[in-house]
């Protein structure tokens, strides 16, 4: 039996709780400011909440 590795996808909202405490690779999508356009970035954080409701994370950067 294997365990899956640091590079795997957090899928599913439980996953968000039981990693929380660990610094998480994130990658997301914003809006340019005045444009239409998307841009992906990334960076390294730590989950600071979930509102599972509004279906959104609040993140801070990691140490």
């Amino acid at each position: 039996v294997s365990s899956p590795g640091v590079e795997r996808l957090v899928r599913v909202p439980e996953e968000l709780d039981r990693f929380k405490e660990r610094p998480m690779y994130v990658r997301y999508v914003t809006e340019a400011s005045g444009t239409s356009s998307a841009i992906e970035q990334d960076g390294v954080f730590n989950l600071d909440s979930v509102d599972y409701e509004a279906r959104a994370c609040t993140w801070r950067m990691a140490n």
